[in-house]
């Protein structure tokens, strides 16, 4: 008879009692991290989200600044017409006011600056013949509204 065996009786009570402590930590581990996992996924996606707007918002107001500025209406006088209040310095006017001036793009602005800080001021109107692009008709229409003052 095994009855009686001690050894026996031990290893059959020890078997059950180790598979039912492992099942339920297996099954309250995994339920403890599914909830949080979860939450944590809808985290991430609720911040990429909030990125992706914050993103576009700045973008979009950066546009409409853009927008509001090209469509500021400058009253520029035609050929033929003076506007006494419209004097650029030409030795001291950056891209901005450059632009203000009739037949002046951004790009021929740069090579005014360009120029000038390669060569050195302006003296004369017909210094402006050097840089590409400006002609005797740019040049004419330029007239009224540059001056050729040395800086302080």
């Amino acid at each position: 008879m095994t009855k009686n065996n001690p050894s026996d009786i031990s290893d059959k009570k020890t078997e059950p009692a180790e598979q039912s402590n492992t099942e339920p930590q297996k099954d309250t581990s995994d339920s403890r991290y599914k909830v949080p996992f979860f939450i944590s996924s809808l985290i991430v996606v609720a911040l990429f989200f909030s990125l992706i707007a914050v993103l576009y918002i700045q973008h979009a107001s950066v546009r409409q600044l853009e927008f509001y500025e090209d469509s500021v209406v400058r009253s520029m006088p035609t050929a033929g017409e003076t506007d006494s209040d419209l004097q650029v310095n030409i030795n001291t006017a950056g891209i901005k006011e450059l632009t203000l001036l009739p037949g002046i793009g951004e790009s021929r602005a740069k090579d005014i600056i360009d120029y000038r800080n390669e060569y050195g001021l302006f003296t004369e109107p017909e210094d402006l013949l050097n840089i590409r692009g400006i002609g005797k008709s740019t040049l004419e229409n330029l007239l009224p509204y540059i001056v050729f003052e040395t800086p302080d």
